[in-house]
Formats: structure tokens, sequence, C-alpha cells
């Protein structure tokens, strides 16, 4: 039976039906039904009928801590879940949730079995326990009983789970709780290390290193310093008494040289049982004009250190008072540290193999992270030739090296031999691999290859093992460059190792097609350590020697590599160029490298001693004023195009109008490039008459000052504080002119911790809203995600960009300590204790003790809204004179009764009598069915 709340209200249908009895009928059963059944409708759905419509079973929710200070790790959390789905009866449901620092629904609410794995990665560095409960409640089904069992230490740092608690007290859905201790009994920590601000060279300065500990203790308090792009030095240790409590050691130091210096802080306490908050950083940026890093190989000039090695450019910026710095590219550090001290970095006439893609990629960041300056100069050393295409380092230089029609004379054909042995398959890792296989980004150095050739040209492409499959036959550019860029892609490892000599065989069979090529190349890729020759690798090689073809091998490792010497010997008789890597994300750069050199010279050199002229772009350049008019001829340059937003300073007069200086905005920072040699250099590469110029000083002097100011940091002031896992930035402006500084041109970027390039991908900045707080103050705030250093940059009007001080994390906040905070388990506690929940020792009972079942769902609004269509069923019905569908096509609609008024003729006299006039005679009324319906019409109109 249909329960009700209200069943007294039943009791209205006696006097509801004795009136309708009497008063209510109207004769037609059809009108009288849908009015009795109306009635009835209305007096239920007052009476309150309710249904259990929460089926059978109860939901049960899990949440699982998988922070980092979770003592359980995930294997025993996923025992326990199958613990848990082990128990579960007729028509119970289990879900999971998953959270550290954010929350992730592993799990709806199903009946299916539990498998227990994990799909969602977590922030280990954080316990959002607030979020994983509003999560889990939304999963929850408010028609069903449900209950929450959390599994945690309930060490949160997030907002306060009470909220969540609340929800669920008013939802009816009680928080179990399963804590797992945490152990905190003796613990010491290093909550901070200050320091001052700002610091000049030599000053002396105070360094404070902050502790807590729950117990008195004895420890040694250790204090250290971390030169830019060299390892820590110790500078002092001492044993301290530390109090129960909060406490404070100072030390002193003497501010070393400019740069950016971190310092770091250590704390040994015997038995202290977590010694990973046992540390502390912060970091020091030393106030000191920025000097100029100038990088190039020692053969350039005379030697690599001091400003007399530093050649022309070097000589140029010692003489103007800007202090430079010399060094090789290959023995210089470039790390965020190491560039610090620097306003400007200076490639001149370097190659890419000098540096590798880890230090490009470091320059890169230096450039749009950090708003540094990079000046790029070259020979036959730079840009393409270089190795710089398809570099880490093209995208941020003003100038294009993708080569033009008009550079290649002679038409060529190129054979691509790839290694698809079982070591290609191997995962290059997260450090900035994207989860690609060494295979992937071979395939990726043949497409490059391909991509540089121009219509005419072709290229085969080969996926070599223990035998050769031609994946694409020699092809014309012209019809089938995509094609074959989309088939080298789609190269697969399929095990076993490569045969050279399997691979030569095979590139001379594609060459043999393409007699009339000019330039016919074979680049062969192999594992250093997996390479074979069964036969005589010397035979093919002839053959190709003989068709006047040259062989390179790029060999995947290193020289001191198992089988290296074959590769050096199989290049070496090619008479080709033999580039090894151990670094996979190389090979598309090293494979355009080999590819170029062999098919054009993008290098074009001055047929008379006057050089190649050029001139002046018209207007004012991007780098100040430099002159207008001709420009010296230079011995030769390499041949590039400006690329779109970039700013053309100098080009030359002959066929190709090439740039010759060029510049850009990059991101925070600046790039210009000089794409002519600026020195003699043993490849045959000369200056020129532009060497000669008496203004070339002034020349060079002016790119390197607009490189370097875009760090005016003048007119802005940035604080910066850590709380907890928060940072709060301060941003005072000058108030004479923070009307120049507008509100929403004012950027405030922050640069996360990820030093070395290996550790994953380049980090990218990210932007931080500023608010005003005043006529010339700004705050911002943002959450240290990643344990490390993060800095801070104000990104102003006019290009400017001011350096902000560094805040450090210096452990997962996981680990601070909560000396203010109650223990884990009273957390949890009090959750279950808010939302009707029980501490639960045995997570597998949770089914054994269902909630009570949620209320009734309330049916009187169905009812209501059947009795609004019973009602208007009936008045369509009255109005319609129920002209239903299952009306009989016979049945005669009654004919309504009206009461007509009959005419009463007028009395009439006879004609000549004198006597009283004849009575008038009553007639009938007319017969008219216009009249009948008109009735039945207006007496329907009254009713409704």
């Amino acid at each position: 039976m249909l329960p009700f709340v209200r069943p007294a209200l039943l009791l209205l249908a006696l006097p509801v039906g004795w009136a309708w009895q009497r008063f209510g009928r109207t004769g037609d059963w059809r009108t009288d039904g849908l009015r009795g059944a109306l009635a009835a409708l209305l007096i239920a759905a007052a009476a309150g009928p309710v249904a259990d419509l929460s089926g059978e079973g109860t939901d049960v929710v899990l949440l699982l801590d998988r922070s980092r200070s979770m003592p359980a790790d995930d294997a025993a959390l996923a025992e326990l879940v199958r613990n848990v789905d082990a128990a579960r009866g007729p028509g119970d449901r289990l879900g999971v949730v998953t959270f550290g620092g954010r929350p992730a629904a592993e799990r709806p609410l199903s009946a299916a079995a539990a498998t227990g794995e994990f799909l969602y990665p977590i922030d280990a560095d954080g316990t959002d326990l607030n979020a994983a409960l509003h999560l889990a409640l939304d999963l929850t089904d408010p028609r069903r009983p449900a209950r929450l069992l959390t599994l945690s230490d309930g060490e949160a740092n997030g907002p306060d789970p009470r909220d969540a608690a609340r929800r669920a007290r008013a939802a009816g859905t009680p928080i179990d709780v399963r804590p797992f201790p945490a152990v905190r009994s003796g613990d010491a920590a290093i909550t901070a290390l200050t320091l001052p601000a700002s610091a000049a060279p030599g000053e002396p300065i105070a360094v404070g290193v902050e502790f807590v500990s729950l117990v008195a203790a004895r420890g040694r308090v250790s204090l250290a310093r971390r030169e830019p792009g060299g390892p820590a030095t110790a500078l002092a240790s001492r044993e301290v008494d530390l109090p129960a409590g909060r406490g404070r050691v100072r030390f002193r130091d003497l501010a070393p040289a400019d740069g950016f210096h971190l310092y770091t802080a250590t704390l040994e306490v015997p038995g202290d049982p977590r010694s990973e908050n046992d540390r502390g950083e912060a970091g020091l940026r030393i106030d000191a004009p920025r000097r100029v890093l100038l990088l190039r190989e020692p053969a350039a000039g005379g030697g690599a250190d001091g400003a007399t090695g530093g050649g022309r450019i070097g000589r140029a910026l010692a003489a103007a008072g800007i202090e430079v710095d010399v060094a090789a590219p290959g023995e210089r550090p470039l790390t965020q540290d190491s560039l610090d001290p620097y306003g400007a970095v200076i490639l001149d006439d370097v190659p890419a193999s000098s540096l590798g893609r880890r230090k490009m990629t470091a320059l890169v960041r230096f450039v749009e992270d950090l708003g540094g300056g990079l000046l790029t100069t070259g020979g036959r050393n730079g840009y393409a030739l270089g190795g710089y295409f398809e570099s880490p380092l093209d995208p941020a230089l003003p100038v294009s090296m993708d080569l033009r029609e008009d550079a290649q004379k002679e038409r060529s054909a190129i054979v691509v031999a790839l290694d698809r042995s079982g070591s290609m398959a191997v995962p290059v890792g997260d450090a900035g691999g994207g989860g690609r296989t060494k295979m992937d980004l071979a395939n990726e150095g043949a497409a490059a290859a391909v991509a540089v050739l121009s219509r005419g040209d072709r290229a085969a492409v080969l996926a070599v093992d223990t035998a050769a499959e031609a994946i694409v036959p020699l092809t014309e550019i012209d019809a089938g460059a995509g094609r074959v860029a989309a088939a080298a892609r789609g190269i697969v490892s399929s095990g076993g190792g490569i045969y050279v000599d399997a691979a030569l065989d095979a590139a001379a069979d594609q060459l043999d097609q393409a007699p009339d090529a000019a330039t016919k190349h074979v680049i062969v890729f192999a594992d250093a350590a997996d390479a074979e020759s069964p036969t005589n690798y010397v035979r093919p090689l002839e053959r190709l020697r003989q068709m006047g073809a040259t062989v390179s091998v790029i060999g995947l490792g290193s020289r001191l590599d198992s089988d290296a010497p074959l590769l050096e010997a199989v290049a070496a008789a090619g008479g080709g160029n033999v580039l090894f890597t151990d670094d996979p994300r190389e090979l598309p750069r090293l494979f355009a490298q080999d590819a170029l050199a062999v098919v054009t010279d993008t290098f074009v050199t001055a047929e008379t001693p006057a050089g190649i002229p050029g001139e002046f772009a018209p207007g004012v350049a991007l780098v100040g004023e430099l002159g207008a008019g001709a420009f010296p001829g230079v011995g030769g340059y390499n041949l590039t195009e400006l690329r779109d937003d970039a700013s053309l300073t100098v080009r030359t007069r002959d066929q190709y109008a090439a740039p010759l200086a060029a510049a850009w905005y990059r991101g925070l920072g600046r790039v210009a490039s000089l794409t002519f040699p600026l020195h003699a250099a043993d490849d045959g590469g000369a200056p020129g008459p532009v060497g000669d110029w008496v203004g070339l000083n002034d020349f060079l002097l002016t790119h390197v000052r607009w490189l370097m100011s875009g760090g005016d940091g003048g007119g802005a002031y940035l604080t910066a504080e850590r709380e907890g896992r928060t940072a709060a930035v301060t941003v005072e402006l000058d108030p004479e002119r923070a009307d120049d500084d507008a509100g929403d041109e004012l950027e405030l970027l922050v640069v996360p911790p990820a030093d070395d390039p290996d550790a994953g991908p380049p980090a990218t900045p990210f932007p931080v809203d500023l608010r005003w707080d005043g006529p010339a103050t700004l705050s911002g705030r943002f959450e240290l995600e990643l344990v490390g250093t993060y800095r801070t940059l104000l990104r102003r009007p006019g290009g400017l960009v001011t350096r902000g001080p560094p805040v450090s994390l210096p452990y997962s906040p996981e680990f601070l300590p909560r000396d203010d905070r109650p223990p884990g388990a009273a957390t949890l506690e009090e959750i279950a204790a808010l939302s009707g929940g029980v501490r639960r020792a045995d997570v597998a009972t949770v089914f054994n003790d269902p909630p009570p079942r949620p209320a009734p769902t309330a049916l009187w609004p169905w009812f209501a809204a059947a009795g609004v269509g019973l009602l208007l069923w009936e008045i369509a019905g009255r109005r319609w004179q129920w002209a239903l569908p299952w009306k009989a096509a016979n049945e005669v609609v009654a004919t309504p009764r009206t009461r007509e008024r009959r005419a009463v003729a007028a009395p009439v006299r006879p004609e000549g009598s004198t006597g009283p006039p004849a009575p008038a005679v009553r007639q009938g009324p007319k017969a008219n069915a216009d009249d009948v319906f008109g009735a039945a019409k207006a007496n329907a109109g009254r009713r409704l």
C-alpha cells in the first residue's frame, strides 16, 4: 500500500464525494468521470504520497590518500580496495576516489568487480582532503543510502575539510575513517631560511635558519652556498640546543660575486623520525651591473679566457667599458643560476655541436623566460651549416634557415637507411621525450632530412635490421614529399640488429634509379652498440663510390661503444660525415644538418675583394639608430630569410636581398642575428671589407646595448614571501611613474623550478593575476606546486622586465611541521563525528553497517501534474463536445435546450367592426438550425 505523509487528509474524500454527488453531476458520464478522478488525485496529492525508490543495497565511496606523507603505498591501498570489494552484497555498489594535492575519481559507483588499479596520476606533494570529500559526495546518488570511507593519515594541508563534513551531514551521508598513524614523535624540522632582499658584492649579510622541534633535543645546523653553475660550498656548521617549540640560528657571510646564489641549510638531530623536512633553501641575487657572456671556440681568437681572447667583438665591448666574460662553449655550464649575472649572451660563430641540445634549450629559456638577450654571429660554423636548423635555438632566431629553392644549384638524390632493430623500441623517457621511443625520433630525423630537399630532388627511406625494406622507394619530391615524410614517421622497431652491408646494398639499388642526379648521398642511422656487418661492407661502398655517391653515418651512442669503430670506418670509406649522439632528441637536427651539408651550400661567398654589398633597411631599426644608405661589403654570409614580426636592420644588395642583421622580441627577452662572420676562420670564411669598417664597433655596441636594455628594473620593486604552499608577491611602483605603468600592461610571470632540462620539459612561465592594493601597490598570489626555487619577473610597458626575488619550497608540503595544528588522526575523528560516521578498524565491515535510508521520494508533484492533465482534458472535451477518437461515428450530440421567446401577434380588429379586437394568436418558433447550434455554443461558453 502506498504510504502517505498526511493520511488524515484522505478523509476529505467523504465531504468532497457527497458534494459532487449532490451538486456536481452533469449527467454526462465522461465529464463526471474526469471530475471525479481529478478530485481523487488532488486529495491524494494533499495527503503527501511517498515511495522508496532507493533500490536494494548500499553505496560506499572509498577515499584513498596517495600523498607523499601517507605510510601506506599504492600496493597496500589497492589490496584494501579489493578487500572492500569482496565484502559487497547484493545491490551494493563501490566507488573509489584517490587524492593528493588534487582528487581524481578512479571509479564511479558500480556493482562491477574492482581491480584496485589506479589510472590517474596525483600531486603527491599535497593533501586536499576537503576537495576529495566534495568529489566523493558528488558521486553519490541522493536517492540511495551512501557512506564514505576515508583511508588517510589526516595530514591535510588544503582547505578545512570540516566544510565537506557539514555537507555530508546535511545529505545524510556519514564519513567513516581509517586513520594511518603518521610518525611525528620527536620530529624536528627547518621551517625557513631568511636572507636580505638584496646585497652588493662583499657586503656582510646575516643568514637566519628557523626551526621547530616537538621535543627538546640537541642537533647540528649546517649552512652551504651553491655558486652559479657550480657545486655547493660548505660555509659553517654548529651544534645547537633545540628547545621544544620554535627557534632560530644566525650565521654571517660575505655576499659573493654578482649573480644568483642558492643557500641551503641542513638539520641533523639523532633519532629524528622524519628526515624529509630537515632541509631549507633560499636564493639571493647580488646586485651588480650585468655582464656579457661571449661564447666562442678558443682557436677562433687566441684563447678563451679574458677579454683579449674575445676577438673583434670582445675588444669592442671591453673598450666601451662593458664587462665581458669569454668562454669556450663546451666548457661553460649554462643554467639559470650561471646565466643570472649576464644581461646578454653572444654566440660568435659557434657550431651547434659545441653546445648540444641541453645548452641550446637553456639559452632559449634564458631569453624567453628570464628576459635575457642573445646575439648570434656566424661564418660556416653558424646557422644552417653549423647545425642549428631544426635545433631548439632555431625558432628563437629572427631569421629562418629553411632552404630556399634558389640556394640549390643542382638536383640531388638521398637515401636514408634507418636502424629498426630491437634496441630502437626503448622509450626515450620523460625527460622531454614525450613518451616517444628511439625509433620515433629516428623517424623524425628521416623526415627532417627529406624536408631540406627542393622540387626535383628525390628521396628514399629504408628500414633495416637483418634485411633492408624499402618503406618509400626513390620518389621525386615534387609529388611525394608529404608521403615520404609520413611513411618515414610510421616505421616501427621489429627486433634483431642492423646489418650495415644490407643497408648499403639496398641504398645502392635505389640510387641506380637516379643516374642523372648531380649529388647522390646515403645517410645510415645505426645503434653504435648494436651494428653488424656479416659480409664485407667494402663491396657495396665501392659500388656507391663508382656512381659518385657519398655515405654518412649517424650513430646513436658514443665513440666508445662497441660498434662505433665499424660506423667510423664506413663513414671514412664512404667519404661522408660521422656524427655520434647519446641523446636521441638530437637526431632530427643531425639528420637535417648532414642533408643540408650535402645538397646545398647555404653560405654565400664573395667573388671579389670588394665583398658582397649591403644596405641599411629604410626607417629606424628596432635596435636603434645605425645609419642609412650603403653598408660595407661582407666576405660572405649565411643565406637566411627574415621571419614574420622580425625587424630587418641590414640586407644584401644581391639577387637574394637576404638579411645581414635582424632583431626581434622573443618572450620576455630580445634576440639579434648577424649572418656574416666577424673574423677570419680556418675554413676560408673572412669578414671582408666590413672587418675594416671604422663604424663596426659602434654597430656591434648598439646591438649589445639594445639586448641588455630589456632588464632595466627602474621604477618597480618586488617582494615575495612564502606562506606554507602559497607565495605572496607585492609590486611597488615608483609613485611618479605609476601612471606610465598602466595596470593592464603589467604582467607578473613566474618561472617554475626546472633548472636541468633533462629533469623534464622546459618549464613554462605562468602569469599571476595582480590586484591594486593602493595607488602604486599591487599584489598577487600563486601556489608552489613543485619543490625548488621559483623566479618572479614583472613585464612592464616598453618591453622592460624587472626581476623579482626568488621563492623557494625546500621540501614537500606533506612534511611541513604541524606544531600549530592537531594531529591527522584527530582531524579524521572530528570529521567522522561531525558527519555521523565512525572510526573503522576493519574496512571490510563497511557494508555490514548500512546508513539510514534516505527519505522517501515525494510523489505529490506527479499526482498534481496528473490532476492538471485531467482538468485540461475535461475542459477540452466539453469545449469540443467530446469529439474524441473513440466516439462512435453515429453518436448524436444532444441538442441543448434553450428557452425561446415566442412572437405574439398584435390584436386584430375585424374590418368594418366597431367591437373589441380579436385576441392575439401565439406563433410557434421557427425551426432554424443556425439558432440551435448558436445556442449550444453560447451554453458551452457559459460553462467555461
